[in-house]
């Protein structure tokens, strides 16, 4: 198999348009519902500061919890998987009041809540998670890393610019977005993986995939050492790459971009559109 190129124009501008403003996101923009901005050491919420952070270590029981919900604005969300029924966390709280601020799973979403009447909320998680426990995570600015972890769910990662990481993950499917950080997924298997990026470049490295899927306007979409039934890239100048591995069908919808195929890669069958 020799793929070939030829020039297209239909979808350059369609991308740009359609994936620019998904993605033009400010810290006041996450799913937090609040805008929050850096100022100085301190973290402005709604237009109030919240002089006092620290972090706040949590054992929350998620036994009957399918998914886990958790939003930032720049904090990383760091996460890794094992055999247990609670979320061990270590939680960057923020408040009005010192020392104030308690962390707790309430219908299925992290949050921070007062015992003072003040304003807390966080920006930040690391710890780690039942295995089998679907993850919905989403920040501005900040990278979410998922390591072990969504075994048999559904993992759903968003950040406007940070980048984001999978690691030797088996969940039943993986959507992972971006605007200008990169997506990378290794040693990790699914039956779908679909990611979306601006300008990042979308990895994936090992594994055993049953599609996947890439929208971007200037990205690549590389993959290395899998299998998948089928790999579809929709870009408007970005470049599939191949390296080992076997693809029963790869197709590319890209004005300028190209399918590479390097280091034994096989795939049974190319569409170009």
């Amino acid at each position: 198999m020799n793929p070939t190129r030829r020039p297209r124009t239909r979808l350059a501008v369609l991308l740009m348009a359609a994936l620019a403003p998904a993605w033009a996101c400010h810290a006041s923009d996450s799913r937090l519902g609040h805008d929050l901005v850096r100022h100085d050491s301190h973290l402005r919420v709604d237009g109030v500061d919240l002089p006092f952070d620290r972090w706040v270590d949590a054992r929350l029981d998620a036994g009957g919890l399918d998914t886990l919900a958790i939003d930032t604005a720049q904090g990383a969300i760091e996460l890794s998987g094992e055999v247990s029924a609670e979320c061990v966390l270590s939680v960057h709280v923020w408040s009005q009041h010192e020392g104030d601020g308690e962390v707790r799973i309430e219908a299925g979403r992290l949050r921070a809540v007062s015992g003072r009447g003040g304003l807390v909320v966080f920006d930040g998680v690391r710890g780690r998670v039942p295995e089998g426990l679907g993850l919905d995570l989403g920040t501005a600015t900040g990278p979410i890393s998922v390591d072990h972890a969504g075994k048999g769910g559904a993992l759903v990662l968003d950040s406007a610019s940070g980048r984001v990481t999978v690691r030797g993950s088996e969940p039943a499917s993986i959507r992972a977005g971006t605007a200008s950080g990169d997506v990378l997924v290794e040693d990790s298997a699914a039956g779908s993986l679909e990611a979306r990026t601006a300008s990042g470049d979308v990895s994936v490295h090992g594994g055993s995939w049953g599609t996947i899927r890439c929208k971007t306007a200037s990205g690549d979409l590389r993959l290395r050492a899998c299998t998948a039934d089928a790999v579809r890239l929709e870009s408007a100048s970005g470049d599939l790459r191949i390296s080992g591995g076997h693809c029963k069908r790869a197709q590319i919808d890209s004005a300028t971009g190209e399918i590479d195929l390097a280091d034994g890669a096989t795939v049974d069958a190319v569409d170009e559109n």
